[in-house]
């Protein structure tokens, strides 16, 4: 809206800030909203001085040691200067253009005439605030200074520009005080449908645990991320960054500490506020663009940032866009990730230990046991299988072959997991980092009436559509299937099937065989499609009343998750298994030679493995309705250390969440475990959920009261 043009004064290293056009500053006595934080007095004469467009003189040597009180909301001018001097030493004047100087009180203003420029640098806040002063994280009194109570670390404009975010994940990593990020895209190949997955990411202060850091936005909260998921056995929920319009953001405002007697117990490891701009005046655009190298895949990005003021200024409404499309990118595509077994990449001193041997022993070499077909007990064929009935599937020519099979394979004896021919390298069929399409849109509005009342909204829309692959389905051991006698390929099947080897000396009815360890690598990936949704609304007012400010607003917002992944279901995958004909799934083929821990060279047929898989979804959403009032004053009456502060408020908030999951996954469609006779989830490789859902109202009430016992004047 007024840019802020900066120049210093000789050996009295003088600043003058003058409104980038003269011809808007605005009269001494008009009521001006503000919106100052509590902090250094340079910084808080700097923003004065840009929201009443005045020309502001002062010396800089006497208020870099300064603090001033905040400012928030509807206030006269010069009622507003003398406030924030207040016990500081500081007096100011002003001419009859309207230019304050502001000087020690016991010093006669010197004549501007006399006064020489220099170059000033102004210093960067991206580091930790005072720790004796704390901004408008920390209380409810606008311009409060608690003295030492609570570190608050401040990420301004131009940090934000320098950090060039394009989400708020990325954003927030740049704090060092940010721990481990739990809810995070990655979570889309390393975690399975109970996690929070697409496109989201949580904020950890001190690395405390998600959820315990309370994210607001212009001091409101957030409404919860539909997805949940449990870290260290704790079931956790967390709002989501990513939701936050990164483009609009004006500062970031983070307490370093436990607040939860000031915000709740969600705020035990510290609070963020994202502040956002809601008096921008023009229209900037931007575009990015970026490739990772050596593949392809590419990153783009635009944002919009378009403000207007009107009404003389006393109006104005701010939009904030951004769209951003990333292409995902494979484990396989990079050669630190592109195989799980790290084992080579160890000194020669760890070279052979297998906690670093991260591939899979569920493979497509599947391990078996033989079952009698009338009582489903094991059976064993002395000299072919182990006592137990357990063999397993290996290249011919393999020293423990016992048995020849059909297309260079043999039968072996054994079905644990050092028996498999070959464990599987699941980084050959993953995503590293999942594609991401996502548009962030927010808007603000706000008016200023005659009669000093304020009324101010704010919009936000976010939408985002993530796509990550992860390895194929392989079987809990609740869930492990059965192939009859009758499947085509069967070694051990009845007398006619093609894969029988009757120089065993079978029984004609043959046996059954229990798919004990095996990966589906020949039905592909799992496609993992996660689309997000939120919006939020709200509209206030404000004003004084008696000398007090009052602010009262109601927000309502919601969010919804639809997670949906192609998964293999067990019923139909049995049905597969019990074909007579060629068109059976045959898990006896092996991955192809020569041996591979990568991909599936003998593929069954595809219309049968289309016939099992099917989409298994978990839609969730989450709503958040609040309404507050608020009442303060940081100068209710003076004592000989300063003002005394008060502030009164009242909050209402209701929240709900509701987690529907697929009939396959709650209990609506279940299948028949024939090893235990159990009935369990009929989506291969997950446990059973069932639905759930809650709300809670929460009412509270606050007073705060801040009595000065000291001041630096004493």
């Amino acid at each position: 809206m007024k840019s802020t043009l900066l120049a210093s004064c000789s050996a009295a290293a003088l600043v003058l800030c003058a409104a980038g056009a003269s011809a808007q500053a605005q009269e001494a006595s008009e009521p001006v909203r503000f919106e100052i934080p509590a902090g250094s007095m340079s910084q808080a004469l700097d923003l004065y001085a840009d929201q009443t467009g005045r020309e502001l003189i002062y010396e800089t040597g006497r208020v870099e040691t300064l603090s001033a009180q905040g400012l928030s909301g509807i206030h006269d001018a010069d009622a507003a200067l003398s406030v924030m001097l207040d016990g500081t030493g500081l007096a100011y004047t002003a001419d009859a253009s309207g230019a304050v100087m502001v000087y020690a009180s016991h010093q006669e203003p010197e004549p501007e005439s006399d006064r020489d420029p220099e170059p000033v640098r102004r210093q960067a806040r991206f580091d930790q605030a005072p720790a004796d002063v704390v901004t408008v994280v920390g209380s409810q009194i606008p311009g409060l200074q608690t003295d030492g109570q609570l570190p608050v670390t401040i990420i301004d404009r131009d940090e934000i520009a320098a950090v060039a975010a394009t989400s708020g994940d990325e954003l927030y990593r740049s704090i060092p005080q940010m721990g481990d990020v739990a809810f995070n895209s990655t979570e889309n190949v390393s975690g399975g449908i109970n996690s929070a997955r697409g496109d989201v990411a949580s904020i950890n202060l001190r690395a405390l645990g998600t959820g315990n850091t309370l994210t607001l936005i212009n001091g409101r909260r957030m409404v919860n991320h539909p997805g949940t998921q449990s870290e260290n056995l704790v079931p956790v929920v967390s709002s989501n960054a990513n939701a936050i319009p990164v483009r609009g953001v004006s500062r970031v405002e983070v307490l370093l500490d436990g607040a939860s007697a000031l915000y709740g117990s969600d705020a035990v490891a510290g609070v963020v506020n994202n502040v956002l701009r809601d008096d921008f005046d023009g229209l900037n655009v931007a575009v990015r663009y970026g490739m990772e190298p050596e593949i392809s895949a590419s990153e783009s990005s635009i944002g919009l940032e378009f403000g207007r003021n009107f009404n003389q200024d006393r109006s104005n409404i701010s939009v904030y866009a951004s769209y951003l499309d990333r292409d995902p990118v494979q484990a396989s595509e990079r050669d630190f990730s592109a195989n799980a077994d790290l084992r080579d990449r160890l000194p020669e001193d760890w070279a052979n230990d297998i906690q670093f041997r991260n591939n899979s022993n569920n493979s497509p070499w599947g391990a078996f046991t033989l079952l009698d077909p009338a009582t489903g007990d094991p059976v064993s064929i002395p000299g072919v299988t182990t006592g137990s009935g357990g063999f397993n599937i290996r290249p011919a020519g393999d020293p423990d072959c016992t048995a020849p099979y059909q297309d260079g394979l043999c039968i072996a004896p054994g079905n644990g997991a050092g028996d498999v021919a070959s464990r599987y390298n699941t980084n050959s069929s993953r995503t590293i980092n999942n594609g991401v399409s996502r548009l962030n849109l927010f808007a603000t509005a706000d008016h200023d009436f005659d009669n000093g009342i304020s009324v101010f909204a704010e919009g936000g829309y976010y939408w985002a559509d993530s796509e990550a692959e992860r390895s194929g389905s392989a079987q809990l051991s609740a869930e492990r299937a059965v192939i009859p006698s009758s499947n085509y390929y069967n070694p051990f099947g009845a007398a006619g099937t093609n894969g029988r080897i009757d120089a065993l000396g079978l029984p004609a009815a043959g046996y059954d065989v229990l798919l004990r360890r095996y990966r589906l690598v020949d039905a592909g990936s799992r496609k993992i499609s996660v689309e997000n949704t939120s919006w939020r609304a709200l509209a206030g007012l404000e004003g004084q009343l008696g000398g007090f400010d009052w602010e009262t607003a109601f927000l309502y917002s919601e969010a919804e998750t639809d997670d949906t992944t192609t998964r293999t279901s067990n019923t139909l995958f049995a049905d597969a298994l019990a074909m007579g004909g060629p068109a059976a799934y045959n898990p006896f083929n092996g991955g192809g030679l020569p041996l591979s821990e990568s991909g599936d060279n003998t593929p069954s047929d595809p219309g049968t493995i289309d016939g099992f898989l099917v989409p298994v979804s978990r839609i969730s959403s989450t709503s958040l309705a609040l309404w507050d009032v608020k009442l303060s004053r940081p100068d209710l009456f003076q004592l000989p250390a300063g003002s005394v502060g008060v502030a009164l408020g009242l909050e209402q908030r209701r929240e709900t969440f509701s987690d529907d999951r697929d009939p396959r996954l709650d209990g609506t469609i279940q299948f028949l475990a024939p090893e235990t006779g159990e009935l369990t989830s009929d989506v291969m490789g997950s446990s059973p959920t069932i639905d759930s859902s809650g709300a809670r109202n929460v009412s509270s009430a606050f007073a705060e009261l801040a009595v000065p016992v000291i001041s630096p004047d004493m």
